[in-house]
């Protein structure tokens, strides 16, 4: 929410205007860089699998799987372009995480493309640094493997695309100071009021926002972004989805 001491001015940026209203244009200029699917295909996504080689311990049954169809929480199989939360990534290297066969039906559709953030690069190897043990990745990367390699692998494994838009927005304090500030941010302190999300849940919302003209919905196991997800609908105009509404 904007208040007096804390007000937005033009983005800093050619050629587009800065994220001032957050129904009007794209929150930001520069390049969007679509990345690289590392490896892209099915038969490689096989593969990929194959080389992981996991057996989750949490197999939802058909009675599972059925309720999830039924809860009419955001069907994304009408979706293709879908912006992934951490958790979804990682829960596919946890074989014993409520969510890991779901993620699973998610990766095994090719007709998906599914895209990540520099918020979540950064994320990956924030919770890799402390979690590294307790993922299940391949025995080939070595128990010494690097957070970067482990990253580099997982965005390769899981053929996810960095979309990402470079923006600087200019945050006028109290004192009149005028402070140069990435346009996610920007956004995100603008919408923290109204959606009262947690800091990193925020920057992901305030991304997919700057994403939304690439992206068709975010898709989380986070409850409390799902609960919210009116409010981030109605504020960031993002469309949040549960990972099991995809089975």
């Amino acid at each position: 929410m904007e208040t007096p001491q804390n007000t937005l001015d033009r983005a800093r940026c050619p050629n587009e205007r800065a994220p001032e209203r957050l129904n009007r244009g794209d929150g930001g200029s520069g390049r969007i860089d679509e990345g690289t699917s590392c490896r892209g295909a099915g038969a490689r996504r096989n593969e990929a699998t194959q080389i992981r080689g996991q057996t989750a311990i949490h197999h939802p049954g058909s009675e599972d799987i059925s309720r999830d169809r039924e809860r009419g929480e955001g069907k994304i199989t009408r979706y293709k372009r879908l912006y992934l939360d951490t958790n979804v990534i990682l829960a596919r290297y946890k074989p014993d995480d409520p969510l890991h066969d779901y993620v699973e039906i998610l990766f095994a559709n090719d007709e998906l493309i599914l895209v990540a953030s520099p918020v979540s690069l950064f994320e990956l190897h924030a919770v890799l640094s402390r979690l590294k043990p307790h993922i299940s990745l391949p025995k080939e990367l070595g128990a010494t493997a690097s957070v970067n390699t482990l990253v580099d692998f997982i965005l390769e494994d899981c053929h996810l695309r960095i979309l990402h838009r470079t923006a600087i927005t200019m945050l006028r304090g109290a004192d009149g100071q005028r402070l140069p500030l990435p346009a996610e941010y920007a956004i995100a302190i603008r919408m923290s009021e109204g959606l009262g999300l947690r800091a990193l849940d925020l920057l992901h919302v305030a991304y997919a926002h700057l994403l939304r003209n690439q992206i068709d919905a975010l898709v989380t196991g986070d409850e409390e972004l799902l609960d919210a997800s009116d409010r981030i609908g109605r504020i960031a105009q993002v469309k949040v989805c549960p990972v099991q509404g995809l089975a």
